[in-house]
């Protein structure tokens, strides 16, 4: 469907009925399949639009979102990469799910439920909530993979909420910046390179919401709400210490598109007060004279 487009069609009802009965399961040997069988329609529906997709739409949203609550990180990363496509159709008309799915979306972004202590007696311990003082027998930390896979398209998907959405995600704004802002800086570069994407998209609903008007109101298009101001800064800060400071070059790459993104349609007067320091870093990219790229020469 995706590489065909609309000459998928004289096949799509027999694969969504096939994609149907899939999604049904509720056993726990069923969640791998029941998990790719709501990618698939996430989708379908992104490679068909939603003219062809709406019949199913309805259902479709009402069981991805019961899926949500079913204990399988592999079925929450699948349900959130079809969120993901479904607010890519739908835009602004995603609102009317967005209180069911946001909180689950923000939960998986918080959750450190992934993480353990490895301990000298070969047991794990958990690393969140933990008040031991003893850590001289912790030799290691284990990270289970499918909950890290959850977390990053979680955050993934609250991106692709807020660029669909655009100022209809205000009201998720600051609860969704309160936890992006905590990974910023996170030990996984899978995390990083996500929360890179999700920063600009929510730059941009504070600027879709805030400043359009109040451009439009002064007849001045490089007026810049305060709040959007704040958050530009907040958001360049950290794209700032990505560039120079971080070990993993897609999360650089991700901070330079990003950027590359976010300045035309904001407008480079905004960005005035960090040119400098951003054309220095570049040079240095360019350079190849960053922290991600130590070691090049020598390989």
């Amino acid at each position: 469907a995706s590489a065909v487009g609309d000459a998928f069609l004289p096949y799509f009802q027999g694969v969504m009925d096939i994609v149907w009965r899939c999604m049904s399961t509720s056993d726990e040997e069923g969640m791998v399949l029941r998990a790719r069988a709501t990618e698939c329609g996430g989708i379908l529906a992104s490679s068909l639009g939603r003219e062809n997709f709406e019949p199913h739409l309805q259902e479709f949203m009402r069981v991805c979102v019961l899926g949500l609550d079913i204990d399988s990180n592999e079925l929450r990363e699948y349900s959130y990469s079809a969120l993901s496509n479904i607010a890519g159709i739908l835009n602004t008309d995603f609102a009317p799910y967005a209180n069911a799915v946001m909180p689950r979306l923000l939960q998986s972004c918080d959750s450190e439920d992934g993480i353990d202590l490895l301990k000298d007696d070969d047991g794990l311990k958990g690393i969140v909530g933990d008040d031991s003082d003893d850590e001289d027998d912790v030799r290691g930390v284990h990270v289970r993979t499918a909950w890290l896979d959850e977390k990053s398209s979680a955050i993934s998907t609250v991106a692709a909420l807020a660029e669909g959405m655009g100022d209809s995600f205000l009201p998720f704004l600051e609860a969704s910046l309160a936890c992006i802002r905590k990974l910023c800086q996170y030990f996984h570069e899978d995390v990083r390179q996500n929360v890179m994407k999700a920063l600009r998209s929510l730059v941009l609903v504070s600027f879709k919401a805030h400043s359009l008007p109040l451009r439009a109101s002064m007849s001045n298009e490089g007026a810049l709400h305060p709040d959007t101001a704040k958050l530009l800064d907040e958001a360049m800060s950290e794209y700032l210490h990505t560039l120079e400071h971080d070990d993993d070059k897609e999360t650089v790459a991700q901070a330079c598109e990003a950027l590359t993104l976010m300045l035309p349609e904001i407008g480079a007067a905004a960005f005035q007060k960090h040119l400098q320091r951003l054309l220095e870093l570049a040079k240095q990219l360019l350079d190849g004279a960053t922290t991600c790229q130590a070691g090049d020469e020598e390989e």
